[in-house]
């Protein structure tokens, strides 16, 4: 059975992988982990600071996480303490001072009191997180909307981003879009290129090899491609800086980066060395000093060299 725990930066396990189902990231000195069907939330010394009592739950932003509370989602506090009551039918964690929320009759993003901060129109289907000021949208022309004037089930012809107050930033004008992050955003044009363009909208950067849809954000400077099967690292001028030849790879944090060699992950730094070697384990990325890693069996001897 598969467990989860969290390590250091010298691969050593700070918290046992005791945990049922798949743990969330360290925010704000708190990680959600799962016991028993439900989350609760832990400190860095692994003792519950919140018990577990939610069906669902998300990291904390702004010092307070959103909660699923009886088939609703509200937003507790650091002691547990609801502070935005559950209504809402569908919810995100905040970035940048907004989150995106829905209830019965009304959508768009709050505030972390709870207020309404921007309800964008209803040909704008937007849900996403704001990243660098901006967030993604679908754009519905008329003859897109249903009799009630929202997109149907089809979705829109044509994505862009908004910015905080509701104004077209960068136009409908793209196949598919992704969010921001570094002052860069990878996006399909209608003639099916894929490229990062800036905040402005302009193309800043085109690569002449692959990469993949979740290897699509640039972090702490450098992005994963993957070139003839293999993964590696590319830079903001396109230049590759860390050769390809990894199975797997997944974004830098904290100067780290998880990356895959066959049925083995590790982490390497910037310059392509092993800081913490390849185990048959399935790690994720560093936040807060720590990293959620996932074993089949934790008392295999490799853990205990």
């Amino acid at each position: 059975m598969q467990k989860f725990g969290y390590i250091d930066k010298t691969g050593d396990f700070v918290i046992p992988p005791h945990f049922d189902d798949l743990c969330y990231r360290y925010s704000e000195g708190l990680a959600a982990v799962n016991v028993e069907g439900k989350y609760g939330y832990i400190d860095k010394n692994g003792d519950f600071v919140i018990p577990p009592q939610f069906g669902c739950v998300f990291p904390f932003a702004h010092g307070i996480a959103a909660v699923l509370i009886e088939e609703k989602y509200g937003y507790i506090d650091k002691s547990g303490k609801i502070v935005i009551p559950p209504t809402f039918e569908d919810v995100e964690e905040f970035s940048e001072g907004l989150a995106y929320a829905k209830t019965a009759t009304q959508e768009g993003y709050i505030d972390p009191t709870g207020a309404w901060a921007l309800i964008p129109p209803p040909h704008y289907n937007c849900w996403h997180s704001f990243c660098d000021g901006l967030t993604r949208i679908d754009f519905c022309e008329e003859e897109e909307l249903n009799e009630d004037g929202y997109m149907d089930e089809c979705g829109c012809a044509s994505e862009g981003y908004i910015d905080k107050t509701g104004a077209i930033a960068i136009p409908p004008q793209f196949k598919e879009v992704f969010d921001f992050s570094e002052g860069l955003a990878h996006v399909e044009t209608k003639h099916g290129e894929y490229v990062f363009i800036d905040t402005k909208g302009d193309v800043a950067l085109k690569f002449d090899f692959d990469y993949e849809s979740r290897h699509l954000y640039f972090s702490e400077g450098l992005v994963a491609v993957k070139i003839d099967g293999k993964f590696g690292y590319a830079d903001k001028t396109g230049q590759i800086v860390i050769a390809p030849q990894f199975d797997e790879a997944y974004r830098f944090r904290e100067g780290l980066a998880g990356v895959r060699l066959r049925r083995r992950w590790g982490f390497i730094d910037k310059n392509a060395e092993w800081v913490i070697e390849p185990k048959p384990w399935r790690p994720f990325g560093f936040f807060e000093g720590l990293a959620m890693v996932s074993v089949r069996d934790y008392n295999m001897k490799h853990f205990y060299p």
